[in-house]
């Protein structure tokens, strides 16, 4: 059975619109226990420059995350204007972060602006797969950073790792990024996965997405501890 073009916009919309209602009856079963007021006060409790330099942080998070996009459109060999890139990251870890379900949410927001920009589904594809991946081996590397540099323990519910089994657990993790890096700068060809070629981007490129990784993952510790500052003032 063929589905035609007006049937699919139909089921996006539905879709997004479902999305949407389930996301804002999360967001009112978690801000159940907060009240306006409490939040108001918390604000105004604040510094005006502790807010500033939260909105700063959040701004330069999102302009760190454009080049992941950025630069995946060079590696495929479909370069487009940074502010093409800029306008479809942007558009994607908003609504992702936002509402969830990434792959969903976040690709269809990338898939309508690269599209209109004259890349096919493939080169969307692709550039969500290069995007995905690299920033989660980033994240990756800064969780397995922070496990070797840190001493504390970390309590997971009823269990709780101690300091040398995170040091341990971070060792292996770094081992394994360094290898999964070496193979992807030693193989010269693309990567075939379900019929569709994926470049492997090269050093250069790696070490450009991972530092903007840990300049995202730096603005995201400084908004979360802001936050937390903020919530122990509500409590």
């Amino acid at each position: 059975m063929r589905v035609s073009e007006r049937q699919r916009r139909v089921a996006t919309i539905a879709i997004v619109v479902a999305l949407s209602v389930v996301s804002f009856l999360a967001l009112d079963r978690l801000t159940s226990e907060v009240r306006y007021a409490q939040v108001r006060t918390a604000l105004h409790a604040l510094p005006g420059w502790r807010l500033g330099m939260a909105l700063g942080f959040t701004g330069l998070s999102y302009l760190a995350l454009t080049f992941y996009d950025h630069i995946a459109l060079r590696v495929i060999g479909r370069p487009l204007p940074w502010r093409t890139a800029a306008l479809a990251s942007f558009s994607s870890y908003t609504l992702s972060h936002n509402l969830g379900f990434g792959l969903l949410t976040g690709s269809s927001a990338r898939y309508r602006i690269y599209v209109a920009a004259g890349l096919d589904g493939p080169d969307v594809v692709r550039v969500v797969a290069l995007a995905g991946a690299t920033f989660w081996a980033g994240v990756g590397l800064v969780g397995a950073l922070a496990m070797v540099l840190g001493h504390g323990a970390l309590h997971l519910g009823a269990i709780t790792l101690g300091g040398a089994t995170l040091q341990a657990i971070g060792i292996v993790t770094l081992v394994a990024i360094g290898a999964i890096v070496a193979l992807v700068v030693a193989r010269r060809q693309p990567l075939a996965v379900l019929g569709t070629t994926l470049p492997l981007p090269a050093a250069r490129a790696i070490a450009i997405k991972d530092k903007h990784t840990f300049k995202a993952e730096f603005d995201d510790e400084a908004k979360k501890a802001m936050f937390r500052h903020m919530h122990e003032k509500v409590a």
